[in-house]
């Protein structure tokens, strides 16, 4: 079978037993048939095992890695190296996949003879969804420098920054040991992007939604509060840096990586709504982290924030004027409405 698996879907599974079944499902009725699916349970506790098994049973092309606990870039990382389809794709245990989702990948990054191919995702779980729509249903070429400014914005709603509802040779991850970095937990897809677009000479768009992103409840920002989550951002910034000046690419990137860091510092203090601090100690809390923020990243007042949203535009506004105490207090007012 080895010879003639064209696609090698990896699953990463951990206590998914509520929508595994849908995910697998959609994967068996791919249209396009001479695939693998490596599914790596990563120390579930729930049903997921059982149901992979279940799976297993009726289709042969299932094939189920159990393992200890270790994170999702441990287990696609497991997937990648143990994958013997031409190309490689990634598929999230909570989301689903349109039937012709694996075959329009493949058809296209034959006909154009990239290394990626990539199509946009439609997130489940939101009011209406994001239906997207397009003025042409023709495939576009990207080069690695406008992948990266799409990345890095997503003004448009490419969709970059995801590792999944991507096609990816295998040859080519291989070739430059391309691999996902298991000591994050945070925005480990957006490096493992940039590692493969850096090192890509051209990226097949497809204009179609056909990955669906579910949208999960203990997703929202109130329930995944951390403390120290700026430790997170500070990592992230630093080795996609790392990677895009190691390519030689930094200099005609970086207005749009600042626009990306900008963004982590809107993120940051929305994140704080599910701060233990509350009234004065969290408006308090909020004007430290700008603070703190632009102090380490004073690039992002030289920004152009013309496609900013409206949100933004008016924070971009505030921050440039250094109106950091007019600013938190008015991220605090927008988190007591919530």
């Amino acid at each position: 079978m080895g010879s003639e698996i064209l696609v090698t879907v990896i699953i990463p599974v951990y206590n998914a037993a509520s929508y595994l079944k849908k995910c697998l499902a959609s994967i068996c009725q791919q249209t396009l048939k001479p695939i693998e699916i490596i599914a790596i349970n990563d120390g579930s506790t729930d049903d997921s095992l059982s149901i992979l098994h279940q799976f297993a049973l009726q289709d042969q092309r299932i094939i189920i890695h159990n393992k200890s606990n270790g994170g999702v870039s441990h287990a696609r990382n497991i997937g990648i190296n143990k994958a013997r389809g031409q190309y490689v794709t990634f598929v999230d245990a909570d989301d689903w996949i349109e039937p012709s989702m694996l075959e329009r990948l493949y058809n296209a990054i034959q006909e154009t003879e990239t290394e990626i191919v990539k199509c946009d995702v439609f997130v489940d779980g939101k009011n209406d969804g994001n239906r997207l729509n397009y003025p042409s249903t023709a495939n576009a070429l990207f080069d690695p420098q406008k992948c990266l400014h799409l990345l890095f914005t997503e003004f448009h709603e490419k969709h970059f920054g995801f590792a999944c509802c991507k096609l990816y040779s295998k040859a080519f991850l291989d070739q430059f040991g391309i691999r996902f970095e298991e000591d994050m937990n945070f925005s480990e897809d957006v490096l493992f992007i940039t590692k493969a677009i850096t090192k890509s000479t051209t990226i097949c768009y497809v204009p179609q939604q056909l990955y669906h992103y579910n949208v999960l409840p203990q997703q929202s920002l109130t329930r995944s509060y951390r403390k120290n989550e700026r430790e997170k951002y500070d990592v992230i910034y630093e080795r996609i840096r790392e990677t895009l000046v190691a390519e030689n690419i930094f200099t005609s990137i970086e207005t749009s990586f600042n626009g990306y860091v900008f963004s982590g510092l809107v993120n940051l203090t929305l994140h704080l709504q599910g701060s233990p601090y509350k009234g004065l100690h969290l408006l308090k809390e909020i004007k430290e982290e700008i603070v703190s923020f632009v102090d380490d990243y004073p690039h992002v007042l030289e920004l152009n924030p013309i496609k900013f949203s409206l949100k933004k535009k008016l924070y971009y506004q505030l921050l440039k004027k250094n109106a950091v105490s007019t600013l938190a207090f008015i991220i605090f007012l927008s988190m007591r409405k919530k």
